[in-house]
């Protein structure tokens, strides 16, 4: 090993931190109740001496073989171990201040049975200013002082209390590195340990944040570059957002009635806003997030209804990139006005949002506050409805190329409904018929909306689903777009998860299904009963080989009807690796040469190896699919695909046949 860091360091003039448990020692008073083996610890000095290394001071604890070069303003730091038998090491090269941290409130205060009287005294004490928000925004910061004082009073023992512990702990660390414990001792060291890791447990479970900033080593320049890297984030862009009140009359959205709209601008009273406090959650703003359960039943019944209709249709899951971050304010004011909210409602929303300012904490120490020229707060009970608002916009452009032929969704049920696209909040689902143009078309609408309303959409992360299409059809039209296609679906995982890769059961599990799933159960006994009706229906599906990674090497029918460890059971007998995959063991040079790779038990001999050379010539015979990954063929279609229609057709064939008089 020394011999190999030698050489990697030896190259180049890269600085190099060399650390690790190395599990030597450089003389013997380091090595305790063990063995010490001075052959080793010279090779080891060696190779400190020749690489021109510093061991690092530990600050009173043994290093116990760690070995690290340091330089200029360096140190080095064992931190208390808490969960490994090893200690924590903190290389530091400065400590860097960057400036006063602002007050946090955490949830463990609300436990606290003296803090409500602490807000309510700070809150009814007389404040300057006469403009309400001016009160409002003074005895807030008054609660604030009173808070910080009161934590500090509170909690400010929890951190002395703490250092105690700690310090207790680590003396018996100490104790023990240096030499034996009696069993007295030991007991104490546990106990001392104990009661430190409970209360750092207790620290610890006050909210942690983080902050992120470009690389720069002057505090006051790592804060700017932050600051200067959200404010980009938050800038009004230069887009082609048109005034919806001045354009087209086809953008025609819900429109509020006059009443409505007077009824929003009427004064509000002492008890609304009491109300509308008391709702909110205990320790933060309610954020809405998801589809409503209206709307997760709508996918779902009309999911069931296009499989059993046997429509080809797509489902276009909808990702926003930063979404609440990017809406554009003036696309919200003109659907707003467009939807009939009163002027004196619209400037009150425009105030809202541009009386946000929001600063960037970098190493908990926040930069200079800035304005945002666009975007709503997440975790603003108001934000998820102002989206809504905005998504009405998107909602008329569907509506509109639905009427022009541009794009048409699918049609559910007896009466024909017509099901096109879902919203709620940030999360929007298309439904459509299975079409290219159809499909392209959407793309282009959505681009457009992407041009009014600010908000851009990360195809990457978007997911675009087929029902009644094959895989690889999907797959393709998912890659025209550049969004993700249907992952590999849950139940497989979880169905061979519990019943093995085949997910088959025997004659005697089905009989006495103590434990198993009656709705799986079910579906293995169809499987039985087809058998007796058209013969062979379970084996007449084979897996066709692409990449080989997603298929059994033994388990799976793919070289023969049955599975390999049917076929060659003394074969599958010796085999080291039962799970083990078709790409393990086999290699495609092309479709002529092959590669094997085994994994035995044993080396295969006599009956055995007769099993090996009828597996390897049937290998010889065998040619992979052209497709990149493996599939499901059924022999019983001509196309290799399943159809639920052709199976009915087998069945009549057979049923029909059999009842013909003879």
């Amino acid at each position: 090993m020394w011999a190999s860091l030698e050489n990697l360091i030896g190259h180049g003039d890269n600085t190099w931190v060399l650390c690790g448990d190395f599990n030597e020692v450089r003389d013997p008073s380091e090595r305790l109740n063990s063995v010490y083996i001075e052959r080793r610890a010279s090779w080891f000095n060696k190779f400190i001496d020749k690489m021109q290394l510093i061991e690092g001071p530990m600050g009173g604890r043994s290093s116990r073989g760690f070995a690290i070069m340091i330089w200029g303003d360096m140190s080095v730091l064992a931190l208390e171990r808490k969960i490994s038998n090893h200690c924590p090491i903190s290389l530091r090269d400065k400590v860097i201040d960057f400036g006063p941290k602002p007050i946090k409130v955490f949830d463990e205060w609300i436990d606290v049975e003296d803090v409500d009287q602490v807000i309510n005294s700070a809150w009814i004490k007389k404040v300057g200013g006469w403009r309400l928000d001016c009160v409002f925004r003074l005895k807030l910061r008054t609660v604030k002082m009173a808070l910080k004082k009161w934590s500090l009073e509170t909690f400010g023992k929890l951190d002395s209390e703490l250092a105690e512990l700690q310090a207790a702990a680590s003396g018996w660390e100490k104790l023990a590195e240096s030499g034996d414990l009696t069993n007295n001792e030991r007991i104490m060291w546990m106990n001392a340990r104990r009661e430190w890791l409970e209360k750092d447990k207790i620290k610890n479970n006050m909210a942690k944040q983080k902050a992120r900033g470009e690389w720069k080593e002057d505090p006051i320049d790592i804060k700017e570059e932050a600051c200067d890297h959200f404010k980009k984030l938050f800038k009004k862009r230069n887009s082609n957002i048109m005034n919806l009140s001045k354009s087209s009359q086809q953008f025609c959205p819900k429109q509020l009635t006059a009443t409505q709209a007077a009824t929003l601008e009427d004064n509000f009273t002492e008890k609304e806003i009491f109300e509308a406090v008391m709702e909110c959650d205990s320790s933060k703003a309610p954020g809405p997030d998801g589809y409503i359960l209206d709307g997760a039943l709508i996918v779902n019944e009309s999911i069931d209804y296009l499989n059993k209709a046997q429509k080809k249709s797509f489902i276009f899951k909808v990702d926003f990139e930063k979404a609440f971050d990017s809406l554009s304010w003036d696309f919200l004011m003109d659907v707003m006005e467009r939807m009939g909210f009163g002027c004196r409602w619209r400037k009150w929303i425009l105030a809202c949002l541009k009386s946000a300012s929001i600063s960037v904490l970098v190493n908990g120490s926040p930069t200079n506050e800035f304005s945002l020229k666009r975007g709503v707060r997440q975790g603003d009970p108001l934000s998820p409805f102002l989206f809504i608002i905005a998504a009405e916009g998107l909602n008329i452009l569907t509506k509109t190329a639905i009427t022009n032929g541009f794009y048409k969704g699918v049609e559910i049920g007896a009466s024909n409904c017509l099901v096109s696209h879902l919203q709620y909040a940030d999360d929007t689902i298309f439904l459509g018929d299975w079409s290219r143009k159809k499909a392209c078309n959407l793309m282009k609408l959505l681009r457009c909306f992407e041009d009014v309303s600010g908000l851009k959409i990360n195809y990457h992360k978007s997911q675009l689903y087929g029902l009644g299409v094959i895989k690889e059809e999907s797959e393709r039209m998912a890659s025209r777009f550049n969004c993700k296609s249907e992952p590999n679906s849950l139940w497989v995982k979880i169905i061979s998860s519990i019943y093995g890769p085949s997910g088959m059961m025997s004659r005697a599990e089905i009989t006495s299904p103590k434990g198993k799933s009656i709705v799986w159960i079910n579906i293995v006994r169809a499987g039985w009963e087809l058998d007796k009706i058209i013969g062979n229906f379970r084996s007449s599906f084979s897996r066709s080989i692409g990449d080989g990674s997603n298929t059994s090497f033994w388990n799976s029918p793919w070289l023969t009807e049955i599975p390999l460890k049917l076929k060659f059971p003394r074969l599958y007998h010796l085999e080291a690796e039962k799970e083990v995959t078709v790409r393990d063991r086999v290699g495609w040079e092309n479709q002529q040469q092959k590669t094997f790779s085994w994994n035995w038990t044993r080396i295969p001999q006599g009956r055995n190896n007769g099993e090996l050379t009828e597996l390897i010539n049937l290998f010889c015979n065998y040619s992979k699919s052209d497709r990149l990954e493996d599939t499901w063929t059924w022999r019983l279609a001509g196309d290799g695909l399943f159809y639920p229609k052709v199976l009915l057709l087998l069945i009549d064939d057979v049923t029909l046949h059999d009842s013909r008089p003879r």
